[in-house]
């Protein structure tokens, strides 16, 4: 559950940021959070169709976790390596 609230957020904010033409401080503001963390956040609205599906689907490599995907700053944009540095094989 954590980790399907923490995709939909994800997607909610992009949609806001697109939408409203806020800037990530400004989203940040309106989510009494700080600018890092969203933008952390927001990342993850660029995820592999592949790798939101199996998460919704609760099918994910079982050390995959919110807090995990949150941690990892470096999440690369090219999906192949998405699924590889998150243990989709």
């Amino acid at each position: 559950p954590a980790l399907v609230k923490l995709i939909a957020r994800s997607s909610n904010m992009r949609d806001r940021l697109l939408r409203d033409g806020l800037s990530v401080r400004e989203l940040a503001r309106q989510e009494n959070l700080n600018s890092s963390y969203v933008s952390r956040i927001i990342r993850l609205a660029f995820l592999a169709p592949e790798i939101v599906t199996a998460i919704l689907k609760g099918r994910q490599p079982i050390e995959l976790t919110a807090e995990k995907l949150v941690r990892n700053s470096r999440l690369p944009l090219c999906w192949a390596e998405q699924r590889q540095q998150l243990g989709f094989g």
